[in-house]
């Protein structure tokens, strides 16, 4: 256990960093479930996490842009949407911006697909700075939240538990005792 602790302090920030940039709602609640027991800080894991969510996002808006188009537009029945698509897109920025941001799986797409629109790099940068900062904190937040719930969760259960096995245990000692005064002729009700 000792081990397992050292490593979370050790390297948690660094695999949450690395985690967020590919994907990492599971990294990040994981986490802040650490910071709820002591092993990381909260406010450290949520601004590493908006860091590297934020960097994941702006590396995949380059790779659409710099060769998304390309690749779109090199298949017939994909680029016949892409004009659709980019119009929906350029609309809507904002929301659907914080709409791929809290879709598992669709983050690195989405990236992805606003580098290969012609969504602007400035307002993509601005959108996300506010979306990552966002998502972390309330991410963070949760995890933090479950952690600190179960524990409570934990303690009293340890309680139900105890007084669980203290009945039982006076159960056992009573039935224990009434069957020794059954074999001993000691029969009383």
């Amino acid at each position: 256990m000792e081990l397992a602790r050292q490593l979370v302090a050790d390297y948690g920030y660094l695999a949450v960093l690395v985690g967020t940039f590919l994907e990492g709602e599971t990294v990040l609640l994981a986490a802040a479930f650490a910071a709820s027991h002591g092993l990381l800080e909260a406010p450290l894991v949520a601004a590493t996490a908006a860091v590297g969510a934020y960097a994941g996002h702006v590396v995949f808006f380059g790779i659409g842009r710099w060769r998304g188009r390309e690749w779109l537009f090199s298949r017939p029945r994909l680029g016949r949407h892409a004009r659709r698509a980019d119009a929906v897109m350029v609309r809507y920025g904002w929301t659907s911006v914080f709409i791929l941001q809290y879709l598992y799986g669709a983050r690195m797409a989405g990236a992805l697909l606003f580098g290969m629109s012609s969504f602007t790099l400035p307002r993509f940068l601005l959108l996300q700075t506010v979306n990552c900062a966002t998502w972390a904190v309330l991410v963070t937040a949760a995890g933090y939240l479950l952690g600190a719930t179960l524990e409570l969760v934990a303690a009293r259960l340890s309680w139900v538990s105890a007084g669980i096995a203290v009945v039982l245990l006076g159960t056992l000692l009573w039935a224990a005792r009434r069957r020794a005064r059954r074999a001993g002729g000691e029969e009383r009700p």
